[in-house]
């Protein structure tokens, strides 16, 4: 799977995050679908908002630990996409119905591959040894156990102290 950052060229006010998902915010996007030249695009998927969000991060970073991007496999790629202000739109590929082709409102900055689970991997099947169930002790039991030495104890300490202060 790949993702792919486009630079937003027309003004934007809202932020689309995976962080905003799971508050509930609800965003009013603008077309989305319009300005990538699509006709369908999985909205849950994409993430949009301000490079300035990211505070001293880089955007490189940002894709690196976010999605686990292979950023570094192009650094010509690392520098466009650094040098970037203002709104972007990250979009992994398989949410979009197609190949985009963007208005005047995106841009197009970079692909980067990241990396996938393999959720589909043929495994063999553990066998877990089948223990035999073992008895545990009743509480009454247990207590009955650990009284006697409570109070081989208690008079042990009880002794001592006798024994300090005289």
């Amino acid at each position: 799977m790949s993702i792919q950052v486009f630079a937003l060229n027309a003004p934007v006010s809202v932020t689309l995050t995976d962080l905003t998902r799971a508050r509930g915010e609800n965003v009013d996007l603008p077309p989305l679908t319009d300005w990538l030249g699509l006709r369908g695009l999985d909205t849950e998927r994409v993430e949009l908002f301000d490079t300035t969000d990211l505070g001293q991060m880089s955007l490189s970073q940002y894709l690196s630990s976010a999605y686990d991007a292979d950023v570094y496999a192009a650094p010509a790629d690392i520098k466009r996409i650094d040098a970037l202000a203002g709104p972007v739109l990250i979009v992994p590929t398989d949410a979009m119905d197609g190949p985009p082709a963007p208005g005047p409102e995106a841009t197009g900055i970079a692909v980067f591959n990241v990396a996938e689970t393999d959720t589909k991997a043929d495994l063999p099947q553990a066998t877990v040894p089948v223990q035999p169930a073992t008895e545990v002790a009743s509480a009454p039991e247990r207590s009955a156990r650990v009284l006697p030495w409570v109070v081989i104890v208690g008079l042990g300490a009880a002794a001592i102290l006798v024994w300090l202060v005289s």
